[in-house]
């Protein structure tokens, strides 16, 4: 079987726009294309898993952690305690997608504590126990029959949970903030993108989509000034996507709401730029 398309959206600073963007390509691809999406949450600050179910903590442990699965049958627990997550990967389970209340998207949850601790297994088993276990997930028969389309939310950092998710990935998008700190991190992504595209065999590929600007201040000189740097730089210009996603009131409302940017109507800014952003990844994932 043909692996479906994976898409990861992965930078190593935080706050740039991974998890917003996880968010809203994972709706868009519900709602606006009718795909059956399977977002998974491999970031241990559990902040894609948030955005659809609030955040849990465990009381001991005061770790966050996902929530019952609303299919938990306490009297046919057969010894599940009811939670699942992408960490159940990393230690011989097969993890349970929860629905999200939007149509065609379900989601795999983060979990703080346990993704910690395959981060933190002895180096000489990270091959073994890390590296290739989302591939070997998302590449299961019966996940790849329920499913069109995978979106990764990455951590913010070129550890081995990022590393995992990059080997499961087709296809990157690297959200970007017009920030010096920002674009000083591109380097090293980009050549993690590199190093595993050149590991791959000829019949799975690691396409690079681009590299989104984000979070774009229109009426800020040095946005502007950086920005066209970026797109004249022989290092990083050839990426750069001809969208871009200006800071909007509406992205952090949608998040505080627990609603999604496609309940605006048609006519508003942010959302014409979301479509703008999302039809642009989606033509070069399937066109």
């Amino acid at each position: 079987m043909k692996s479906k398309p994976v898409l990861g959206f992965a930078n190593q600073k935080g706050g740039v726009g991974k998890t917003t963007w996880s968010k809203i390509f994972s709706e868009y691809l519900a709602i606006v294309q009718g795909k059956d999406t399977l977002g998974i949450d491999i970031d241990s600050q559990t902040s894609f898993t948030a955005r659809f179910f609030g955040i849990n903590k465990n009381p001991i442990t005061d770790y966050k952690e996902p929530p019952l699965h609303p299919y938990f049958d306490p009297n046919n627990a057969d010894g599940w305690d009811g939670k699942s997550s992408i960490a159940d990967i990393f230690f011989g389970k097969i993890p349970k997608p929860y629905p999200t209340k939007i149509e065609r998207l379900d989601l795999i949850p983060s979990d703080e504590g346990n993704l910690f601790k395959a981060e933190n297994v002895k180096r000489q088993e990270m091959a073994d126990k890390v590296y290739g276990q989302l591939y070997n997930f998302i590449n299961l028969q019966d996940v790849q029959k329920s499913y069109d389309i995978f979106v990764i939310d990455t951590p913010p950092a070129k550890g081995p949970l990022t590393i995992s998710a990059f080997k499961a990935m087709t296809h990157l998008v690297i959200p970007l903030e017009i920030e010096l700190q920002a674009i000083e991190g591109l380097t090293g992504l980009l050549q993690l993108w590199k190093q595993e595209a050149m590991s791959r065999p000829t019949d799975f590929p690691l396409h690079l989509v681009g590299i989104l600007p984000n979070k774009v201040h229109s009426r800020r000189a040095t946005d502007k000034d950086l920005l066209q740097e970026l797109r004249s730089d022989p290092g990083y210009g050839n990426y750069i996507m001809p969208v871009q996603m200006v800071d909007r009131t509406e992205i952090p409302l949608c998040d505080l709401e627990q609603k999604t940017i496609f309940q605006y109507p048609d006519s508003n800014p942010a959302k014409q730029e979301a479509m703008e952003v999302c039809n642009y990844i989606y033509g070069r994932i399937f066109q």
